[in-house]
């Protein structure tokens, strides 16, 4: 995994896989994300999921790129 953009890091960083929540760890402490990629005003996040048949993984996608939209610019 390469240098992770620290606009990413801080935008994720509150963002919480369900299961860890309450533990307060997120998907960036977890070392879920792989890598961004930014092209234009898309950004492309690579996650290295716990399991592929995580209850919880369209949740989880939904709450990253909101928090990524969230961010100004």
């Amino acid at each position: 995994m390469g240098e992770l953009p620290g606009w990413a890091v801080e935008a994720l960083a509150d963002v919480y896989d369900p299961c860890c929540r309450e533990k307060g760890i997120s998907v960036v402490d977890m070392g879920l994300l792989r890598s961004v990629t930014l092209s234009g005003s898309h950004a492309r996040v690579e996650l290295m999921l716990t399991s592929g048949w995580c209850p919880f993984a369209t949740r989880l996608l939904t709450e990253i790129e909101d928090a990524l939209a969230a961010r100004p610019g």
